[in-house]
């Protein structure tokens, strides 16, 4: 159904899983030999040796048959998210109301697309909550925070276990507005949670090992000490995600192994409209109390 995109700018449309006509593991990156092109993706993605080898390399359980060519070749299969980055200070200036109370302005990031947002954000690391802060929101498919010891190729290395992507303390002060996934009965075979949308205290996603020494579940990253990731907040969920739609395994080391959830509300969202995020969304309620006839002349 989607026709591709132009995303090179070189005239080929590239499509969901489709092959594509530049092999860019290459050095130089640049069109691929002759022999290489026959094989289009093949020469870039292979079966994946653990749970299917008999699927084709066009289903999302494929792997890259080097792990740099993932940062390197465009995204076989969804490609659309927004990564949030050197967000632990925000300064917008102080300008945005103009009468008194004036606290400082807000920020608003909206996506129709699933967000991550790397490393502190509007807090300091320490989880004091001390110093400036902005209202600040961000409202996506889902949301993913990744921690102040997150690099992308970690998860290219070991896309299986959260062995290799050890986590780090991390603060986020944010609301967020974002989707839970669709439950489903558990089957019978498999462990418990699986099928549901993990629940509230899962609503902020992970995808490192927040127990580095351990990495192997739960109960032992409690026995060697959690990492601590600090949340100010407000959660809210309006709908089903749509695009970041990976079922919710339960805490496995295949994703990640949890944190020590230091979550609390931003009571700053009480103090009135001023220390909201930009264009909250609202909700008035009319209650009718009583009602009287009043009879009009007519002619």
């Amino acid at each position: 159904l989607d026709p591709g995109e132009d995303l090179e700018g070189d005239g080929n449309l590239r499509t969901y899983g489709g092959t594509e006509t530049k092999i860019y593991g290459l050095n130089p990156p640049g069109p691929a030999p002759a022999s290489l092109l026959a094989q289009g993706n093949n020469t870039v993605l292979a079966p994946n040796p653990t749970f299917c080898t008999t699927k084709p390399n066009n289903w999302p359980g494929a792997v890259y048959v080097h792990a740099q060519e993932a940062r390197e070749n465009p995204p076989a299969f969804f490609r659309r998210a927004l990564k949030i980055v050197n967000g632990a200070t925000l300064n917008l200036g102080t300008s945005c109301f103009g009468v008194a109370p004036n606290p400082p302005c807000g920020l608003t990031i909206a996506s129709e697309n699933p967000v991550y947002i790397e490393r502190d954000f509007n807090a300091p690391n320490d989880g004091s909550w001390s110093g400036n802060s902005v209202a600040a929101s961000v409202a996506a498919d889902a949301v993913t925070f990744l921690s102040d010891n997150w690099n992308d190729i970690n998860s290219f290395i070991s896309p299986y276990t959260s062995d290799a992507r050890p986590g780090a303390q991390t603060a986020y002060r944010v609301a967020l507005i974002a989707g839970k996934g669709i439950p489903f009965p558990q089957p019978a075979t498999e462990p418990e949670d699986f099928g549901t949308d993990g629940g509230l205290h899962n609503f902020l996603r992970y995808l490192e090992s927040m127990s580095p020494s351990s990495g192997i579940g739960f109960q032992s990253a409690v026995a060697t000490g959690q990492q601590t990731i600090y949340y100010k907040g407000s959660l809210v969920s309006f709908y089903y995600n749509r695009q970041a739609i990976g079922e919710y395994k339960g805490d496995v080391d295949t994703v990640y192994v949890p944190p020590n959830r230091n979550y609390s509300f931003d009571t700053n969202f009480t103090q009135g409209p001023q220390w909201l995020p930009p264009d909250t969304p609202s909700l008035r309620s009319l209650n009718t109390m009583g009602f009287t006839q009043q009879i009009m002349p007519t002619q």
